[in-house]
């Protein structure tokens, strides 16, 4: 069973990297996950060493989909999320782009659409692009990222290395 504040190791070829599990994507039945900064040569022993540790990333991952069943994914604690950390993030989505539609902004409950270009400010809202593991593992390498082509107004994942 997850519950909000999960902690959860991912084992990577740059070493182990930590995420939160904050909130449920609900319309696609997946997780928003908080990833900690860095990462640990070693298993870490205590979740008490990522506290206070920033947090640089939200995505969506399907953690309770297919993410435990993955040996390199594994629960290491429970660290309560802060009043802030509790809300659903804005979330910005391309659906209706390619179709000729306007670009949408999700708030967890629903989707609110807001033109054809976006601002600067609404270029550093997160994607609501579902992530498997492997591609967790890419972007946290930094092997992919997300990339949005404002030419074709478009968000999509792109190699990197």
């Amino acid at each position: 069973m997850l519950t909000l504040g999960d902690v959860y190791e991912i084992k990577t070829e740059k070493g182990y990297a930590y995420f939160q599990y904050a909130n449920d994507y609900e319309f696609a039945g997946d997780q928003v996950i908080r990833i900690y900064q860095g990462f640990f040569k070693m298993p870490i022993e205590s979740v008490n060493e990522l506290a206070g540790r920033p947090k640089k990333q939200i995505l969506i991952y399907t953690l309770k989909r297919e993410g435990l069943k993955y040996k390199d994914v594994r629960k290491v604690g429970h660290i309560p999320l802060i009043e802030e950390e509790k809300k659903f993030p804005l979330l910005i989505d391309d659906s209706w782009v390619e179709m000729g539609g306007p670009w949408s902004i999700f708030d967890g409950k629903k989707y609110v659409r807001i033109g054809r270009t976006l601002t600067e400010e609404q270029k550093k809202i997160p994607p609501t692009g579902i992530l498997n593991t492997i591609a967790l593992k890419l972007m946290l390498i930094g092997k992919w990222k997300h990339f949005r082509d404002d030419e074709h107004n478009q968000i999509y994942l792109k190699s990197i290395s």
